[in-house]
């Protein structure tokens, strides 16, 4: 999903950013259509890194911890779905969006501002 983002980010970056030509019309579909194309990438990457079960950020976290929590932590493997569903819908079950507001879009704008400026 990175190599995605960058793919869509260097023609962004060489027809927009230092131009004027999201006034122009006849463009303001290309522009848009590579500014939903990296945002949705980031988007994927960044929920795909998160580090639960079902996901591969766990894949990746399970590689830098030690064995012995590893295995206390394969335990509660199961549970991950669940966890996975909580976090999601935590913006409607407890009111605060803990997975948008705290993670998400955080990291989002990072990479954006890394990608393009």
């Amino acid at each position: 999903n990175f190599i995605l983002a960058l793919s869509f980010a260097l023609p962004f970056r060489l027809i927009f950013l230092n131009s004027d030509l999201t006034q122009t019309v006849s463009l303001l579909w290309l522009y848009q259509f590579l500014k939903i194309a990296i945002q949705l990438n980031l988007l994927l990457m960044i929920f795909n890194l998160l580090p639960l079960p079902p996901l591969d950020g766990s894949k990746i976290f399970s590689l830098l911890i030690p064995g012995d929590l590893l295995r206390t932590l394969d335990q509660y493997r199961d549970y991950g779905y669940l966890l996975l569903i909580l976090v999601i819908f935590s913006g409607t079950l407890f009111g605060k969006d803990i997975l948008g507001n705290y993670i998400l879009f955080p990291l989002m704008n990072f990479f954006w501002q890394t990608l393009l400026y």
